[in-house]
């Protein structure tokens, strides 16, 4: 499958902020190996396109969140619009978590050059007291949220509205969607197939009303290219890392130029020598092995002064002896 370029480049200098599905967070985690600056998921792993569009709004409002907003699961005070990685057993550290990652959003976003987001279902969970949609029902009841799949007029609605505040916001910002390749099979194969059109059929609506929104087919790539089952993960539904390795390749054909191919090269193979374990840390050989990776981290960094090199100099400077 060869696809072109559109003409957006993602480089070193391009803050790319990540948001919706776990899938987010594969290229999320690429990009960022590669040391280009992104922001991922501030909400936490988000999948329905509701929850996404008003995490999104809250952080171009900085609209800040409460103990009023959190409610008590178990022994941990959890939030209906984030992810479980936020709870915590105290409301405070909670809230503090939830604002802090909101506020670091709304600094980010300000400044970024694109917004990747990544669609996970049209198959969404209602919180029947509220009559709101949730981002994640934490374990709670099934009995207290109503199940639909959204209406695809609704999923655009909501999204077209929301990227009109978000480019009121930035307007230097380029938006990529994705549909993500992970199938939500918990659903059943029918609700899943019904769910993943729906947002297709989204994104094509929405790119028919602005030209500039552009779609990466991490979905077709997976289901028309990788049609074996040699490239999923032990569960047979999420993407294995042979198939996220190649889903990336075909992100950076579209979206790195080459010089950004031959840095993040470059960057990875540093990356690979300073977490290497040698047979004998204090010998000449590892010792006199530390030096030249010093030497190319320096030299690569006055380079791109944009580049963040201090995690690698750490560990190689603590594994120096004498």
């Amino acid at each position: 499958l060869n696809l072109e370029s559109t003409g957006l480049r993602i480089s070193h200098e391009t803050p790319v902020c990540l948001i919706g599905s776990c899938f987010t967070e594969h290229i999320g985690e690429k990009l960022s190996d590669a040391k280009l600056p992104v922001l991922q998921n501030p909400f936490g792993i988000l999948y329905n396109p509701f929850s996404i569009a008003n995490a999104l709004v809250r952080i171009v409002k900085n609209q800040l969140y409460t103990t009023k907003d959190l409610v008590l699961q178990g022994e941990r005070w959890v939030s209906f619009d984030h992810h479980g990685r936020f709870a915590k057993l105290d409301a405070t550290a909670t809230l503090k978590g939830i604002n802090q990652s909101l506020q670091e959003a709304h600094s980010f976003l300000k400044t970024a050059k694109v917004l990747f987001i990544s669609l996970g279902t049209a198959n969404v969970y209602r919180l029947i007291q509220s009559n709101t949609i949730v981002a994640n029902c934490h374990k709670f009841p099934s009995a207290n949220f109503d199940f639909f799949l959204a209406d695809k007029e609704d999923i655009v609605n909501v999204l077209a509205k929301t990227l009109e505040k978000v480019k009121s916001f930035n307007a230097s910002l380029k938006v990529i969607f994705t549909l993500s390749p992970v199938r939500h099979l918990k659903d059943g194969f029918e609700a899943n197939q019904l769910s993943k059109a729906t947002l297709s059929l989204a994104i094509d609506s929405l790119r028919k009303k602005d030209q500039t929104i552009q779609y990466f087919p991490s979905y077709e790539i997976m289901v028309d290219d990788l049609r074996d089952y040699r490239f999923y993960a032990r569960d047979s539904v999420h993407p294995s890392e042979e198939a996220i390795e190649y889903i990336f390749d075909k992100f950076m054909n579209v979206y790195f130029d080459e010089s950004t191919k031959e840095l993040r090269t470059k960057i990875l193979k540093i990356k690979e020598g300073v977490n290497h374990r040698p047979f004998n840390p204090s010998g000449k050989a590892h010792q006199a092995f530390i030096k030249r990776m010093i030497q190319k981290i320096d030299s690569l960094a006055q380079k791109y002064p944009e580049l963040d090199f201090t995690e690698e100099l750490k560990k190689l400077v603590e594994a120096q002896t004498g």
